[in-house]
């Protein structure tokens, strides 16, 4: 069995594997002994494995949420232009992203959110599952990125 599929069947018993002072630990509901005794087997490349997973986490711009995907942005309130910089952040990222964000708005407005509300709603949703955070460190996110002028002027100091 591969290290993936190690990682992959830790998960579908309910566990996680985590790094606590440098140690891996398991968390979360009893393994077998047989998935114990693999792991341990296969120490050095699980480990491996779960480090790239963890990597490649932390890079989701361009990548398309899971339907589950938490409704983070259900109870924000932002002022219009914060709306607008968002959606333009999201749309600028590859059409699959576009489409999940169709879905997701269709969601808020089935939920009873005013139509003009539910695709920057979608889109803090997108931003906050691909940086892992909540709806409004998503928005605060984006809102202070440096615009094309900033970055203009300061390449040219």
């Amino acid at each position: 069995m591969t290290a993936a599929e190690l990682l992959d069947n830790l998960n579908r018993a309910g566990a996680t594997l985590e790094i606590v002072d440098d140690k891996p630990r398991i968390r979360g509901a009893r393994i077998s002994d047989e998935l114990m005794q693999s792991l341990k087997t296969n120490r050095t490349e699980v480990l491996a494995e779960f480090k790239r997973r963890r990597t490649e986490d932390l890079d989701r711009y361009g990548r398309v949420p899971p339907p589950a995907a938490p409704m983070q942005a259900r109870e924000m309130d932002l002022p219009e232009p914060w709306q607008q910089q968002i959606m333009a952040h999201v749309f600028h990222q590859p059409r699959p992203v576009h489409a999940w964000v169709m879905v997701r708005a269709n969601d808020y407005f089935n939920r009873g959110v005013k139509a003009d509300h539910c695709e920057w709603r979608a889109c803090v949703d997108v931003i906050a599952w691909q940086r892992a955070c909540s709806g409004p460190d998503a928005a605060k996110f984006v809102v202070e990125l440096p615009t094309n002028e900033e970055l203009r002027r300061n390449r040219r100091s």
